[in-house]
């Protein structure tokens, strides 16, 4: 089956074969692309997206990327144990290695999988504090991924080797890509993971939905690089969510891009949870790069700890924008910016 549905300007939604999903999640993502359809493109007026135009992005006509096609060779500088390679959004099994996955992490396709708890939820901001919770591109990739990863550990098991997660967008320019990640972290269980996203050809809109769950006495290190060509535009969200005595650690690199817009959002959902959100962003040319960060303190005894640093040359433009929500009953908060 093939769908095409009314748009505003710039993108179009094609599915192909849309039964291959479950049937939740089908209904999920026709909710998210009437929510999209509510709201499209924003614009400079919107306080959120001021200093981050994409007047240009919003004009054009990107269409939904092909499977391409890309070598191993391509992607070897990626790769840091067991890994996992999505090309224009899809799983290639053919460039993935999962040689050396520890017993009881498990990898398999959204599009193959049942839902997921988390899926959908975990990076919601609905019912949260503040007035400014800008989801329509979380909303544009939930309507459109056309595949992606369910990565689970197993109560219990610790990994201290990293798995990769490559991202390689590849073909012509005016392609679109979703890609759409979903961790689950389970009690006393810990993951190493390193995603990256990697411009092989063409100038693509690149729009990543990456959501973690992490259990009571788990703990995951997110390392998420973005290397895209100079003609891209990326917006790429990590939300996190923490049980009690949990921690998470998120390391972010931003390189590539026309325009580069990465938020991270953890909420804190347990006591004693520890998080760290460190991150570097280098610009140069006429490059833009954002980063937008938000910790919801909302229990209390829990400890976060935050710091952003650019390097910009010539025209290139750096914004940094991070908020702490600390609930009323988040007594003892200790939140560092």
């Amino acid at each position: 089956m093939v769908e095409l549905l009314d748009k505003p300007a710039g993108f179009e939604r094609i599915v192909s074969d849309d039964s291959a999903f479950h049937a939740d999640i089908r209904l999920l993502r026709h909710l998210a692309w009437e929510r999209w359809i509510a709201t499209g493109f924003p614009t400079t007026r919107d306080e959120e997206w001021k200093y981050t135009p994409l007047k240009e992005a919003s004009e054009r006509a990107w269409k939904s990327a092909p499977a391409g096609h890309a070598d191993i060779s391509d992607l070897d500088a990626y790769r840091f144990g067991p890994s996992i390679v999505l090309l224009n959004g899809r799983v290639a099994p053919h460039l993935s290695d999962l040689s050396g996955l520890p017993s009881g992490v498990t990898v398999s396709s959204i599009r193959e999988s049942a839902p997921s708890p988390g899926l959908g939820s975990i990076a919601s901001l609905e019912g949260r504090l503040g007035s400014t919770n800008d989801e329509r591109f979380t909303h544009l990739n939930t309507a459109l991924f056309e595949d992606g990863l369910v990565i689970r550990a197993a109560r219990g098991v610790r990994s201290d080797e990293p798995i990769s997660i490559i991202h390689a967008q590849t073909g012509a320019d005016g392609l679109a890509v979703h890609p759409r990640t979903l961790v689950l972290v389970e009690e006393d269980a810990g993951l190493k993971l390193v995603e990256s996203y990697v411009g092989l050809s063409g100038a693509f809109f690149t729009n990543a939905v990456t959501e973690i769950l992490v259990g009571r006495h788990g703990s995951v290190e997110h390392v998420r690089d973005q290397r895209e060509t100079r003609a891209t535009y990326h917006i790429g969200l990590v939300s996190a969510h923490q049980e009690a005595d949990s921690s998470f650690t998120s390391y972010s690199t931003q390189f590539g891009g026309r325009i580069g817009r990465r938020y991270v959002n953890l909420w804190l959902n347990g006591e004693h949870t520890e998080s760290r959100l460190d991150g570097v962003y280098v610009g140069t040319g006429g490059q833009i790069l954002d980063n937008k960060t938000r910790i919801d303190h909302a229990k209390p005894n829990c400890h976060s700890f935050e710091a952003y640093k650019g390097i910009l040359a010539d025209r290139a433009t750096g914004v940094f924008n991070g908020k702490i929500f600390v609930y009323e009953d988040a007594q003892k908060t200790d939140a560092k910016q």
